[in-house]
């Protein structure tokens, strides 16, 4: 299964995004297309889902780390994808990023593969919070979003040093549950 993870945006949590995942999943292999790599550098150190090509790729899931913006090449990974990611904190800036995603994978026809998963949910919710929603709601309505929301906590501030843990290792495995990745 190919998992793309993208949002045009950076800070969004594509990177924390894909290493959860990673620890969760079995048999799991990373790309790291992003240019800032994230995942690659943290692997030096941590030697955790160290990256490969993708002519190397082989496991049963791949998982695709990608730029902090959209291009031409972004839309030849979601014509492959079985799954693209979109994760998106609840506010202003990240709602005007997600257009260029959905924009692309409208283009190839692939909306039906899209996910936004809320990330950095912070409680309580505020006005923001819910006028964002509402308004990715309204304007992608042939995109999924997901009901389980990732919160803003330790287990994901920490994920280049250590396994996603606690209670975001517990939001990880509802998300995989929730989209039905886990056969």
């Amino acid at each position: 299964m190919k998992i793309v993870v993208a949002n045009s945006k950076g800070g969004s949590g594509k990177s924390t995004l894909v290493l959860a995942l990673a620890d969760m999943l079995p048999y799991v292999q990373v790309i790291d297309l992003d240019t800032q790599g994230t995942i690659t550098v943290g692997a030096c150190y941590t030697k955790r889902h160290l990256p490969v090509s993708e002519e190397e790729a082989t496991a049963k899931y791949i998982i695709y780390d990608t730029p902090p913006y959209h291009g031409e090449e972004l839309r030849s990974y979601f014509d492959t994808a079985d799954l693209v990611l979109i994760p998106v904190k609840v506010s202003y800036p990240d709602l005007l990023a997600v257009k260029a995603v959905v924009d692309d994978l409208r283009a190839v026809k692939m909306a039906n593969k899209g996910v936004i998963v809320y990330n950095e949910v912070r409680k309580p919710h505020n006005k923001t919070y819910h006028e964002v929603k509402a308004l990715l709601s309204s304007n992608y309505k042939d995109i999924k979003k997901a009901t389980t929301e990732l919160s803003n906590l330790v287990g994901f501030a920490r994920i280049l040093a250590e396994a996603v843990h606690g209670q975001a290792k517990q939001e990880i495995l509802s998300l995989i549950k929730e989209l039905n990745i886990l056969l």
